[in-house]
């Protein structure tokens, strides 16, 4: 799933070079679009790839989509980092990082987990939050006050 925005296009171009199919869309851009588009990714057997933090962050948040999803499908959630040993860091947001020519680039996966069915807004908050935790033991760059 990447974002519909300009910049969501060069990472689509880049999984594309891979053969990696994406989702296009966002909670701002066709949301329910979106969502049901990639129930259907993930009813044809294949995986999605969410950033947590949404289009518009904050950084480190996990935003209920794909938490929602994983309760709806019964899909587990696997929380993934890439992490760079040197970086340029952008002054956006999210901070995006740019991996410098050579630098080591390592991906950590998570243990997977799966959310209950049929959860409420409050447990889906609370699911929203674990998932996050699992996330953050995996990034190396964590926000300050969470390492």
């Amino acid at each position: 799933m990447i974002s519909a925005s300009r910049d969501g296009e060069y990472i689509a171009d880049l999984c594309r070079c891979f053969g990696v199919e994406s989702v296009r869309g966002s909670t701002k851009r066709g949301a329910v679009k979106v969502q049901l588009a990639a129930n259907r990714v993930i009813q044809s057997g294949k995986y999605i790839i969410y950033t947590p933090d949404g289009p518009r962050g904050p950084k480190y948040h996990v935003s209920p989509g794909p938490v929602r999803m994983a309760s709806d499908t019964g899909t587990r959630i696997v929380p993934m980092a890439i992490n760079y040993s040197a970086y340029w860091e952008l002054k956006s947001w999210d901070n995006f990082q740019i991996p410098k020519p050579w630098a080591k680039i390592t991906l950590h996966l998570g243990h997977s987990f799966t959310v209950p069915p049929g959860i409420t807004k409050a447990e889906l908050n609370e699911w929203c939050r674990e998932a996050e935790r699992r996330m953050l033991a995996i990034t190396v760059d964590k926000p300050k006050g969470k390492r």
